[in-house]
């Protein structure tokens, strides 16, 4: 899943160098990701667009990272995913569980409303 998280990321942001930010517990995981994620992103891209991309992908650089996951003490928290950032960062993607739940939510908001207040006639 972080991989398809990662590649779905880089065609959005669509830039040679990102940053990808994580969870502290994560970064092995995210790590391997990575490997498997650029050469897959490039041979994807190739094959779309007949160009070769360039992707340098850096680590949870200086320190920075995703908050932990969530432990019941109410503070900050993340439940998983990566954020990708480009261009000093000032381009933020955010490929978290957090805010792919929060997307969802807001999505079906409309319908939710329709089921608890639909007026009879």
């Amino acid at each position: 899943m972080l991989k398809k998280l990662i590649i779905q990321g880089l065609i959005k942001l669509n830039e040679a160098k990102a940053t990808v930010l994580c969870r502290e517990c994560d970064v092995s995981l995210v790590q391997e990701a990575i490997k498997e994620a650029g050469p897959e992103y490039k041979k994807l891209i190739q094959e779309t667009t007949g160009a070769t991309p360039s992707c340098d992908l850096t680590l949870n650089p200086d320190g920075k990272s995703l908050p932990p996951p969530p432990d019941g003490s109410g503070a900050k928290s993340c439940a998983g995913g990566i954020k990708l950032l480009a261009h000093g960062d000032r381009l933020v993607l955010d490929n978290t569980l957090d805010s792919r739940v929060q997307i969802a939510y807001e999505q079906l908001m409309p319908q939710v409303r329709q089921q608890l207040f639909a007026t009879r006639i």
